[in-house]
């Protein structure tokens, strides 16, 4: 409106501003890095859920090792009464502290880094994942001693070491969806294309001035504001899709990780593999 509605010259004639300017530019700086965040933003969901897939499977059979597995001459029956509850034990409690890690509020966004509370809301979060850290390793080793338990028993070296390369797997999915969970799509790229969103109704507004005098009033300056307006918009839609993405497991919107479910089908899971 500023742009057509100018003051009028000397003359006494209004001059309104206007230019057919190119859209290439927002097409390789704004639009292009949008979709291409948000390709990235759908990649790291899908990692996220093949690594809890196979995260799964390798708990269940972790469990199942420890449950079920025998050797020798009734082997198993030299086992501690408690050694059967113990894993299951460990293993959910692992499941439950990653859980709990994975469902925290986003603590990695730019305010975190520059604003005085975003810090400090980021640093008492820190704490809380490096507690969580610490206490899914003290579980890692406490399965560890599980096996060295079953082999001090007779179970053949060959079986303990296939079990603790379960768990090794099953750590290496642990940490991929903790690195999924810290790390997030360029900030500066993110950043640039919010301010050019915010920035480009007012650069490109001579451009829908140009409309209205090009098309000899064939084109309303109604027209020409509802077009202004839907190319915002579109661009913080597309700019809402990504961001909703940048943290799969905050459910934010339809496309993240059930959280929830997943683990919910998990345990289900460790129930049925030993009830």
């Amino acid at each position: 409106g500023y742009y057509y509605y100018r003051p009028t010259g000397d003359d006494g004639q209004t001059h309104a501003f206007s230019a057919n300017i190119s859209w290439i530019l927002v097409t390789f700086a704004v639009v292009s890095p949008m979709i291409m965040q948000i390709r990235q933003a759908f990649t790291r969901r899908e990692n996220a859920l093949d690594a809890i897939a196979e995260m799964k499977s390798i708990a269940s059979n972790i469990l199942l090792a420890n449950t079920i597995w025998n050797w020798g001459t009734d082997g198993r029956q030299k086992l501690p009464a408690d050694h059967n509850p113990r894993a299951k034990l460990l293993i959910r409690g692992l499941l439950t502290d990653l859980y709990t890690f994975l469902t925290m509020p986003t603590f990695t966004r730019g305010r975190h880094r520059f604003t005085a509370s975003g810090i400090a809301e980021a640093v008492a979060y820190n704490a809380q994942v490096d507690t969580l850290y610490q206490r899914m390793m003290v579980a890692f080793r406490q399965l560890h001693m599980q096996v060295e338990t079953m082999k001090a028993l007779g179970l053949p070296p060959n079986e303990a070491s296939r079990v603790n390369q379960y768990h090794w797997f099953l750590q290496a999915r642990f940490e991929r969806l903790c690195n999924i969970k810290l790390y997030r799509t360029p900030q500066a790229t993110r950043s640039f294309t919010r301010l050019i969103i915010l920035l480009l109704p007012l650069f490109y507004g001579p451009y829908y001035v140009y409309m209205i005098n090009s098309s000899e009033g064939h084109t309303s300056f109604a027209f020409a504001l509802v077009m202004s307006a839907m190319t915002s918009l579109v661009m913080i839609g597309i700019f809402n899709v990504e961001k909703a993405l940048e943290d799969p497991f905050t459910e934010e919107g339809l496309d993240g990780v059930q959280v929830d479910v997943a683990f919910r089908r998990i345990f289900l899971a460790l129930d049925m593999a030993y009830p």
